[in-house]
This record gives C-alpha cells, structure tokens and sequence, in this order.
C-alpha cells in the first residue's frame, strides 16, 4: 500500500470498497478493491475473489480492464486489488443524463464487447456474468469487460457447474431450465445478445422478476421452445412446460422489422445454445460491414 496514494471511494461490492488512487513512482491513477478476506471466523479468501485474481493475471486484451497488482494489508485480514481506473460503465450511459445512444454508438459497443467475448473463448474462459454494469469505459469509449468473479475454464471442467450463474435479466434460457453441464461460451453469446438489443431499446429487454417469470419473457418474444426447435429441452432438471401465446410479441416487432440490428440479434438470441454462434463468428456477420461503421462515444463526466 506504501506505493499508492489512496483517495476518495469509489463505490462498493460485493466482495469490498473500491477507492481511487495514484500509484506514486508514475502518478498513474488507479483503482483500489480492497477485500476483507479474514475475520474472527478466519474463513480464508472468497473462491470469487481468488478466480478473478487468476483470469485477471492470465489474459492481456484491449477490451478486458488490467488487474496491475495484488496485495495484502498489514494486518493480513484484508486484501487490495489494484486495477485501471475507468471512468465509467455501460449501465450508467445508458440510463444516465445525456443523449441516447445511436446506432454507430451501438455497433461499437457491441463489437467490442464480441471482441473481448471471441478473445475469452480462444483461450477457454466463459465470463458467466456478462451485464452493462461489468462493461466498463474509458474516456474514449473504449469498453473494457470487468468483474471475472464467476469466470471458468470450461474445458477443464468436468464436473457439473452452476446454473445460478449470470444476473437474471441476462441469463440464458438453458440456465434458467437449470442446465449444469452447458456451453459457457454459448451462455455469453447470449447475454451480449441482450445487451445489443438494450441499447437499442434503452430499457433491458428481458426484465423478470424470477427465474418462470424470466422464461415467460424470453418465450413470449422469442417463441415456445419445443423438442423440434431445441432438442432434449425437456430432459433439463428445472423444465417447465409453457404454452404458446397466439399474441406473442415478436423480437422483430420488438427491435422494428427494419432494423439493421435484427439479423445479429436474432443470431445470438436463439433458445437452443447450440445454434449459437461463436463470438469470432458473429464478430465476421454482415452488420459489421455495413453503414453507418462502428463509433466510440467518449465519457463525459
């Protein structure tokens, strides 16, 4: 902690309080997550914490945030995490003051974010928890994906994982029929999916208040799924069966049928994860290509 400045807090966590700092040897401003990882219980450091420490220290890319240091505090009870400071995240341009986001400003969002997705993938890492508020921005614009606390390397997984991953709005029909043993990558996919359709919309588009009332969202848009349109649907452990709504909201009605976005969109936001497709492989779709090109927004604070 000797080499850093420490300011005003930032906010807090989960796993702790983040403060502003200056790292003294090249006043470089940084952020600070200090995490209680010790009390009179002596239970040790949270798993989350420990996973994100490891991911952070193992991948280097221009849209995931730099994890510069790790360390304890004297007493041992606490520990600090030192990241670059970014000034701010999605969620807050999204619904804060300002004007909305245009279409350029969504494509680039949105190819970022597939960008850092199509990075994790190739080096076996699913992120699980993939929001607007764990999309950060520099003043540019430049997004940069936080927060790797329900990370995984899937590949080297074998045994069932958690289908509480991922927040609710963002979470994938596959998780929440309770899927254990599914596609990480797939389950981003998707979530970056919900997200390219929230910047168009300016509200989130899945917004359920559980887990049925989630699905009930999901199906009303997207449609019932059936054995024909997502095989072994069924056999998942928390299955439910809906009925199909004759005045189902579709999701070109949703975006508008003319919408450059619903081609993508409608790729990514498909029920059965195997049809999916890759983050590299969306990142290659024809939207991309088009007009207007991809802008960055810059951050006003």
């Amino acid at each position: 902690m000797d080499k850093y400045t420490i300011g005003a807090a930032l906010g807090s966590g989960q796993w702790g309080v983040v403060r502003k700092a200056t790292r003294k040897e090249d006043n470089l401003a940084v952020a600070v997550k200090k995490v209680r990882v010790a009390g009179a219980q002596k239970e040790g450091i949270n798993f989350q914490v420990l996973r994100e420490i490891k991911m952070l220290r193992g991948v280097k890319h221009a849209h995931i945030v730099v994890l510069h240091d790790v360390f304890p505090d004297a007493s041992g009870e606490a520990l600090s995490l030192v990241f670059e400071l970014l000034a701010s995240d999605l969620e807050r341009v999204l619904y804060g003051p300002g004007p909305r986001i245009t279409p350029a400003q969504a494509k680039g969002y949105v190819f970022q974010l597939l960008d850092a997705l199509a990075f994790l993938s190739a080096h076996q890492i699913c992120h699980r928890d993939i929001k607007p508020a764990n999309l950060l921005l520099d003043r540019r614009g430049v997004l940069k994906l936080a927060d790797f606390g329900y990370a995984r390397y899937p590949a080297a997984v074998d045994a069932a994982m958690s289908y509480e991953a991922c927040t609710l709005w963002y979470r994938p029909p596959e998780l929440l029929f309770g899927a254990s043993h599914y596609d990480g990558f797939a389950l981003d996919v998707w979530s970056a999916g919900c997200i390219f359709v929230e910047l168009f919309l300016g509200r989130p588009l899945f917004r359920g208040e559980d887990e049925v009332d989630q699905l009930a969202r999901i199906f009303s848009v997207l449609g019932v799924p059936t054995e024909e349109t997502w095989p072994d649907v069924s056999c998942l452990r928390k299955y439910v069966e809906f009925k199909a709504e004759s005045d189902a909201v579709t999701l070109g009605a949703t975006l508008g049928k003319e919408s450059p976005a619903l081609p993508l969109a409608s790729r990514l936001l498909v029920l059965d994860p195997g049809r999916r497709p890759k983050a590299v492989d969306a990142l290659a779709d024809d939207y991309f290509s088009r007009d207007p090109p991809p802008e960055l927004r810059p951050v006003v604070s």
